[in-house]
């Protein structure tokens, strides 16, 4: 793969990755004006020479827009990888280009600002414990330094003092800001507007060079909102976003049993089950993925605020503390214990891509992010109203089961860090899904390439490099069959032998479609632009 450095004499002819457009748009302008100014002093912009999110940016620490203290170490600003280049070692390919870079330079190591968990915008803590990189410093109320000495005897970085706790005076909201991500120069107007006509006190204040930024309050300097002294969040907010910040969250007293120590009255344990179903009266189901009941307490309730539960509460509501509302199931009426690895799929018989039907699919735009119609979506799968149930598998682990009416009212979103998510006004916030997997039902599964990409790795046969046909259908518990029709979007089709599966991959071409490559046999058996196979 070839990898582009941006500099100031290509900036305006390349892509800045994370704002692809034309230059005239807002978010690319004011962060290629960053870029131009910040170059000077060391930063370096590299890119896989794609159009989409693969790209890694960094900078000496002495300069970096970061309230740390790391002499001698390269700061990572960004390194991000989405979509369909996830699963094929760019993310590997990038921290190399730096490593190299940086020990070129005479760095002592690297530096990266994360967090406990996953979050949106900072760098992800599993990759970088997976890449020998070692906790350097914390700060309130979940921020990580994380670093990656070159040599022993290094001194490790950490935060200025003054931002372990972050905290200010002024009261009202107070937003700091800076164009190192191109995102903000389109939400603050927005959430400036928003708040002017609530009359709502709100000050934004963008830092304009690296010794503010180092001296800003919180660690994170491209986004990071206070209300009355206290730091909110460090997520770019949309309008809505921001109106559920305003509106603030709500807080519970549950009284209830624990039931890792049920389990324990039976001789189990809830951290050695690789899953756990909760199922309610109306047949609403959720599945509790292994990660989650290692590491979360798992409450069956029967009071709420001290009181008893409703009758559409009772006679069991399960919650998980700290944890997203969409694993909480009322009305419980069994619970399924999995002591076996769950499969990403029912026993399918026929695979629809829904990369390929997003092309067919009318667009629309919500929450910033381009989406389509739930219910057009499961139709290019055959999924109808006569649907008795689907099954949501999410690259997460977690699965779920849903109606048919609830699905077809969500958008989908096709773009995006978490695409494709269930999402829309219609779906509650705990309802939401990220990173989709596949929805399956009757044997029909609707897939996400990029999601299967990452789940199972890629393959490389020849010089092609995709999902192994094998693999992906060893994921969906694909039906066996003697052939198997491979079904592009303009109705070419071609029938591939039992045989023969273990030979192909499936890829994402340069023009975004999804295609087939079978080493070894005839050319026309690509199929290009894929939007089906089907067990014959």
């Amino acid at each position: 793969m070839n990898i582009i450095t941006l500099t100031k004499n290509n900036l305006e002819q390349e892509h800045i990755c994370c704002a692809i457009s034309n230059s005239k748009d807002s978010q690319v302008a004011s962060k290629k004006q960053w870029l131009y100014r910040t170059f000077d002093d060391g930063l370096v912009f590299k890119k896989c020479d794609v159009r989409g999110k693969c790209f890694i940016e960094y900078i000496p620490a002495e300069k970096a827009w970061s309230p740390i203290e790391g002499n001698g170490y390269m700061f990572i600003n960004c390194l991000w990888v989405s979509g369909q280049f996830k699963g094929q070692g760019f993310s590997n390919l990038l921290l190399e280009e730096c490593i190299k870079d940086s020990k070129e330079k005479g760095k002592n190591g690297l530096v990266v600002l994360s967090s406990k968990k996953k979050l949106p915008y900072l760098s992800d803590p599993g990759f970088l414990k997976h890449k020998g990189f070692l906790l350097a410093d914390t700060a309130k109320p979940y921020y990580e330094l994380m670093h990656l000495p070159f040599c022993e005897n290094i001194a490790a970085p950490h935060f200025k003092r003054h931002v372990k706790t972050p905290h200010i005076a002024e009261p009202g909201f107070v937003l700091y800001y800076t164009n190192q991500c191109p995102f903000t120069a389109k939400y603050v107007p927005i959430i400036e507007s928003l708040a002017k006509q609530k009359a709502i006190p709100f000050k934004s204040i963008r830092f304009e060079t690296a010794e503010q930024a180092q001296n800003s309050p919180a660690p994170y300097t491209s986004y990071s909102l206070f209300y009355n002294g206290e730091f909110v969040t460090h997520e770019i907010l949309n309008d809505k976003k921001f109106d559920k910040v305003l509106a603030g969250e709500s807080t519970i007293t549950v009284t209830g049993a624990d039931f890792n120590k049920l389990l324990e009255k039976h001789k189990l344990s809830q951290d050695k089950l690789q899953s756990l179903r909760f199922e309610a009266v109306d047949g609403y189901s959720m599945e509790i993925p292994s990660e989650l009941l290692a590491n979360r307490q798992i409450l069956l309730v029967y009071s709420v605020d001290s009181k008893p539960l409703t009758e559409k509460e009772a006679p069991i509501w399960v919650v998980i503390p700290e944890e997203r509302a969409m694993y909480w199931v009322k009305n419980i009426q069994y619970i399924h214990l999995n002591e076996t690895a769950a499969s990403a799929a029912v026993a399918a018989g026929k695979i629809t891509f829904m990369e390929t039907a997003f092309q067919k699919l009318t667009s629309a735009d919500y929450d910033g992010e381009k989406t389509v119609l739930g219910k057009e979506l499961l139709e290019t799968a055959g999924m109808n109203e006569k649907t008795a149930k689907l099954t949501i598998f999410a690259a997460d682990g977690l699965i779920k089961s849903e109606t048919f009416q609830i699905l077809s009212s969500a958008q989908i979103s096709t773009e995006g860090e978490y695409a494709p998510k269930i999402t829309g006004d219609k779906i509650p916030e705990g309802m939401r899904v990220k990173n989709l997997l596949s929805i399956c039902a009757d044997e029909n599964a609707l897939v996400s390439f990029n999601s299967c990409l990452v789940a199972t790795g890629s393959t490389t046969m020849g010089e092609k490099t995709g999902i192994a046909v094998s693999k992906l259908f060893k994921l969906l518990s694909m039906n066996e069959a003697e052939f198997y029709t491979f079904t592009a979007a303009d109705g070419y089709t071609k029938d591939i032998a039992k045989s023969d599966i273990a030979k192909g991959i499936i890829l994402m071409n340069d023009k975004g479609e999804l295609e087939t490559y079978f080493d070894g046999l005839p050319k026309n058996t690509c199929v290009r632009n894929l939007a089906s196979i089907i067990a014959k």
